[in-house]
């Protein structure tokens, strides 16, 4: 998005800060209010269990920092990427070598996000991007079908198939759309695709029917108010 704007780091974050800050309280404050009834009282810790491994603990979470400020510096987000994944495989090599195993690995998103990926894009080949930018003509428009597409699609494939919006500054609201919209159904973002996989890992059932009528009025209300601060 950054290149496509052509803007720097510190140009792009000053521009969304705001929207972003407002998307976050406003989250916070749905959640109190849907959750306000569980939150009341107090509540009896659990005994957590003890860090493993301290320092591979805080060399990883070092690593995680330095991929946000390698970011924020201007540095390719490939490369910094990359050195941050290189300092996270060598500690854990080093200090839990069985840990690293093909299993970890997200196979099925791996291949559902290529194939998502592979049938926009021969979509938009066929003309599908140039048609969401046609019935794409105010803001409004724009986070509408950004946010439905988002959650058809996937939040990464529909952004690129509205990246070629006719006014560049409206990539904002695209991004509104993708990032903030995506929240509806399960694989409309791979971080719920990621979370639902972990809670499906560790025995948890998920109540698709309330999560996604939640998701729903979250998306509803957050999208527009957070534009409004675009």
């Amino acid at each position: 998005a950054q290149s496509k704007l052509k803007v720097n780091t510190h140009q792009y974050v000053s521009q969304v800060f705001l929207a972003a800050i407002v998307a976050i309280a406003l989250s916070i404050l749905l959640l109190l209010m849907r959750f306000r009834n569980s939150l009341k009282g107090r509540f009896v810790v659990e005994e957590l269990n003890d860090v493993v491994d301290e320092k591979l603990l805080f060399i990883v979470s070092f690593a995680c920092l330095l991929f946000s400020v390698m970011v924020l510096l201007n540095l390719s987000v490939v490369i910094s990427s990359v050195v941050s994944a290189l300092i996270s495989i060598i500690t854990i090599h080093i200090r839990r070598k069985s840990f690293l195993k093909w299993n970890i690995v997200p196979w099925r998103l791996l291949v559902f996000t290529s194939v998502l990926f592979a049938a926009i894009s021969y979509a938009n080949h066929l003309g599908f991007s140039k048609l969401l930018t046609h019935i794409s003509n105010s803001h409004w428009e724009i986070l509408a079908s950004s946010t439905v597409s988002a959650n058809l699609f996937n939040n990464l494939p529909a952004y690129l198939a509205f990246e070629s919006v006719k006014k560049t500054t409206d990539i904002y609201y695209v991004l509104i759309g993708t990032n903030l919209g995506s929240i509806v159904l399960p694989w409309g973002s791979l971080a719920t695709l990621l979370w639902a996989q972990r809670c499906r890992a560790s025995g948890v059932a998920v109540p698709w029917f309330k999560v996604i009528s939640f998701s729903a009025i979250c998306a509803l209300v957050i999208v527009p108010v957070s534009a409004l601060f675009l």
